[in-house]
């Protein structure tokens, strides 16, 4: 009983210290990443997540909106589904090939609109 009571002051010691410190820690990195958004060295890289972020948005819009699941699109793409999980992340680059196919597993078309 005394060693378990130990164990939980302890316990308790170390969240109080996270606690006071998580604030602070929340403020170094809200102002570091202020400055990589900011940086104009960093736009065009930012740019491109952005637009990587709004294909797998819609990629995961089309899979819902049908009522799909990752792994029924992965099968019928003849896909894993931690691959669907890639491209629904916007993770890597994504063929103009891959979209369509992704679409079509969805039952939609793939269109490009130039703006």
């Amino acid at each position: 009983m005394r060693k378990k009571q130990n164990i939980d002051k302890e316990l308790e010691k170390e969240v109080k210290h996270f606690a006071q410190h998580l604030e602070a820690l929340h403020e170094q990195q809200s102002t570091a990443r202020g400055k990589i958004l900011t940086d104009p060295a960093n736009a065009e890289f930012l740019k491109e997540c952005r637009e990587r972020r709004a294909i797998a948005e819609a990629l995961y819009q089309a899979r819902t909106a049908a009522n799909l699941t990752q792994a029924e699109v992965a099968a019928r793409m003849n896909v894993s589904q931690p691959y669907i999980v890639k491209l629904e992340r916007g993770q890597g680059s994504i063929s103009w090939k891959v979209i369509s196919r992704y679409a079509a597993a969805c039952g939609k078309k793939a269109e490009i609109t130039l703006l």
